[in-house]
């Protein structure tokens, strides 16, 4: 009975905790694993500790299965010398429920059916059919990354039924599909208000049956599921329970004033793209974020050079209307009609390619200035390029300097089987936030740092 105690107190402290914790589906993970084994009193077998591993597949979000092998090396309590040595191996596949909710602590129940051998040193295998049920409790460390700890209790189908308990800690690491899904990523990706909300995910209707199962908020989610309680009465939610956001600009459908906001643009909290500086140009795509105000500006919300004058989109000293290679990379060396000319020494240029949070894809909307650095490296084909990728400072520096890395990759990749530029002439780093372009503090200067610097070299330089 203090067994089942133990076990039933653990799960409770498990479900008592409230972010958004859940394995993605489709993903899989294993879990090395430690702990402590104890026998039934009759089989007189001493306690003892354990190794294992466990391999998951995870169905859905809370379904998976597992499989498990458990090693158990132990003593008889009667017999002494070399003949009370007893090895125990137990295998199994299990079923597990988890519990989603808004922290990062994950409790689960357990079940499933296999065997267990004891084999001593002396005499030969004892094969029996055993039945285990519990459950745990895992803290997302990271994306990829838990600790877990498991009670279960284990049923043998010996001579009579035996009654043996499993206790473990391990960690598990995760893979394929993204792994866990926590509130912890690179690049600030937590913008978004709440709960990861799913334009895919079709709104719950609301029934009888989840009113008796209880649903405070009358949005048709039983609160025992529900991951966002107390939504407005109207308001459609997904399956989760939580406010729809369609253009999945972090802000619900009922409060969003500009709906269809591209993928990926920042935006306020009524779901409308900044525009710090007030010029009639978003912060997704001002290139000078900081223009006083009142100054006219071009369609890129740089200031135009004088009154009267003409815009110079690519910044790089002739105006449009005389620029006859307009796009010119920031910093290239240009001629009096706007178009490159052959470097003398390394020359290091900002492009305009800026990268969504947490991601290295290059989008649609840059592949120009992609192919502006290709058409460029085709005009001179003794020309190499050095390819540095930056993010912000949110996030854990080994992420970020990973992500960034991958960045500066990604744009090698698109100008290699694009454009048909050789690799060779190619080299990648990756910065991390070490080298911010613009202030990290701000949601602006943050979408300025998430970019690619390309530094030109001539040749043998």
């Amino acid at each position: 009975m203090k067994r089942f105690t133990a076990l039933i107190t653990f799960l409770l402290l498990g479900f008592a905790a409230t972010s958004h914790a859940q394995f993605e589906p489709k993903s899989y993970s294993f879990s090395p694993t430690i702990g402590l084994y104890t026998f039934d009193q009759h089989q007189e077998l001493k306690s003892s500790a354990l190794v294992g591993l466990r391999i998951s597949r995870y169905l859905t979000s809370r379904w998976a299965m597992e499989g498990v092998l458990l090693y158990v090396p132990t003593e008889s309590k009667t017999k002494v010398g070399s003949d009370n040595e007893v090895s125990g191996t137990l295998y199994h596949i299990d079923g597990l429920y988890h519990f989603p909710n808004k922290t990062k602590w994950l409790p689960f129940l357990a079940a499933g059916v296999g065997a267990m051998t004891l084999s001593g040193s002396n005499t030969g295998a004892d094969n029996n059919l055993m039945l285990n049920y519990g459950g745990g409790l895992k803290y997302l460390y990271s994306d990829k990354v838990s600790l877990r700890a498991d009670v279960r209790q284990v049923l043998l189908d010996d001579v009579s039924v035996e009654h043996n308990m499993v206790y473990t800690l391990g960690l598990e690491f995760s893979w394929g599909r993204g792994g866990n899904q926590t509130n912890a990523k690179s690049d600030n990706a937590s913008i978004a208000n709440t709960a990861s909300l799913s334009a895919q995910e079709e709104a719950a209707p609301a029934s009888a049956g989840a009113a008796a199962l209880g649903d405070s908020d009358k949005d048709g989610v039983p609160d025992a599921h529900d991951l966002c309680a107390n939504t407005p009465l109207g308001v459609a939610v997904d399956k989760e329970g939580c406010p729809i956001d369609s253009d999945g600009d972090g802000t619900a459908d009922h409060l969003d004033k500009c709906p269809d906001t591209p993928k990926g643009l920042i935006t306020d909290k009524n779901g409308c793209t900044l525009d710090t500086d007030q010029d009639g140009v978003s912060d997704s795509r001002d290139y000078c974020a900081d223009t006083p105000p009142g100054v006219t500006v071009d369609k890129k919300g740089c200031p135009l050079k004088s009154a009267g004058s003409e815009a110079d989109s690519d910044g790089d000293g002739v105006s449009d209307a005389l620029d006859k290679c307009p796009g010119t990379p920031i910093g290239t060396p240009v001629d009096k009609n706007g178009c490159p000319t052959e470097i003398k020494e390394k020359t290091t240029t900002e492009s305009h390619i800026r990268f969504e949070t947490g991601k290295s894809k290059i989008r649609a909307a840059f592949m120009g200035e992609v192919e502006r650095v290709a058409n460029y490296l085709k005009k001179f084909p003794e020309t190499s390029i050095e390819i540095e990728g930056h993010t912000d400072t949110t996030g854990p520096e080994r992420l970020n300097i990973r992500l960034s890395l991958e960045r500066a990759e990604s744009l090698k990749e698109a100008l290699v089987t694009r454009f048909g530029i050789k690799a060779t002439r190619l080299a990648t780093k990756g910065y991390s936030f070490k080298r911010p372009l613009a202030d990290n503090n701000t949601p602006a200067g943050r979408e300025k740092n998430r970019r690619v610097v390309v530094t030109l070299s001539p040749e043998g330089k």
